[in-house]
């Protein structure tokens, strides 16, 4: 049986058996606004944006260059904003599209980043899919809840380990977290990239 016949199983991010994402649809919204506000409105707090960046750069359609430096970027204008050392960073919700040229340029990115406190990461691509411009949305609210919960959602269908991608895959099951600040990426075409920082209150 082929993946054509389980089409639950075709989007493998950071797997070595990856062979490429699937579409989804869906959307999510976040109301973002000043505690002060939401105080005053009643507001259910979820969290703080503490940290974002966005950037582009004129590499492949794919938008990540071979070294990565655009997504490197807005990752550490996002650490610097929310005034944070990578180590302090809990999670990583990847872009992971299952696609051997994004996981891998993600991952080259996220070490050079990380380094040695490569954080926990996961994708949750083969849930939802790929829901292009709705993704990052999608993404930013599994992030709250992760915080929210203390849990870290896995990357179902990884099985095997890409030695192209070192990083600390969740795979399996939720993995229970303390983490006080979690980074979301999202990549699109031409070059545009965006990092996000949430952090509990």
């Amino acid at each position: 049986m082929g993946d054509a016949d389980l089409p639950g199983q075709i989007c493998r991010p950071f797997d070595l058996n990856r062979t490429g994402t699937v579409l989804g649809e869906g959307a999510a919204f976040l109301v973002i606004e000043t505690e002060a506000h939401a105080k005053k409105r009643g507001a259910t707090i979820l969290a703080r944006l503490s940290g974002w960046a966005i950037g582009t750069e004129s590499g492949e359609r794919t938008g990540i260059s071979e070294d990565s430096a655009a997504l490197v970027r807005v990752m550490q204008q996002s650490l610097a904003l929310a005034r944070l050392k990578p180590e302090e960073i809990g999670y990583v919700n990847a872009h992971g599209t299952g696609t051997l040229l994004n996981d891998r340029q993600e991952t080259v990115a996220c070490r050079r980043v990380f380094g040695e406190h490569m954080p926990p990461c996961s994708s949750i691509k083969p849930v939802t899919g790929h829901c292009m411009g709705a993704a990052a949305a999608l993404e930013a609210v599994v992030c709250l809840e992760a915080l929210r919960n203390g849990l870290l959602p896995p990357t179902p269908n990884w099985a095997v380990r890409d030695p192209e991608c070192p990083l600390d895959i969740i795979a399996g099951e939720a993995r229970r977290t303390s983490a006080k600040h979690v980074l979301s990426n999202s990549s699109g075409f031409w070059g545009n990239n965006a990092s996000l920082i949430f952090s509990r209150l």
